[in-house]
């Protein structure tokens, strides 16, 4: 019974020491890197396409007639409005490979397929009415997208 506790013993200790050994090595490694031989990857809140067809790093927020209640974008990730019991025009741009969904949180939710090589625009009414609300944006792929929500008065709203 001794023998095999020594010899599990020297198993454990000798993965201690190859995962300590390597985990220096990658240390070593990662702290002075061969110019010639290392790639370099850079993350960004906005991520930018290497290639001609480069995504702008902003934007513009959709332009809207009545009663803006919310313009947001990618830094945003979303937030609050107050409809005052209106109904909601959602007006959104987007450019990328990807698509941008726009959650108004407790009533819909959508997605939206954006067009790598230009902005592409939407605008979705929604005739029933709402309070004060939250909406979230998530995205799928590399897009940038800005946001715009109005007030739709329900005094006209189209019946049936």
């Amino acid at each position: 019974m001794k023998t095999i506790r020594c010899a599990l013993a020297r198993v454990v200790l000798s993965m201690v020491a190859l995962s300590m050994a390597t985990t220096n090595l990658a240390a070593c490694t990662a702290a002075s890197p061969d110019p010639a031989r290392s790639t370099y990857v850079t993350t960004s809140t906005n991520p930018v396409q290497p290639d001609a067809h480069s995504l702008p790093a902003v934007l513009p927020a959709p332009k809207m007639q009545g009663t803006v209640v919310g313009t947001f974008g990618a830094a945003d990730a979303g937030g609050s409005f107050d409809a005052r019991n209106d109904g909601l025009t959602v007006a959104v741009n987007c450019q990328g490979v990807g698509s941008v969904t726009v959650i108004i949180v407790g009533k819909s939710a959508y997605s939206l397929p954006c067009a790598e090589d230009q902005p592409t625009s939407y605008e979705n009414r929604d005739y029933t009415a709402h309070g004060t609300g939250q909406v979230q944006v998530t995205t799928a792929g590399q897009v940038v997208w800005a946001l715009t929500i109005a007030r739709l008065p329900l005094a006209g709203a189209p019946t049936g």
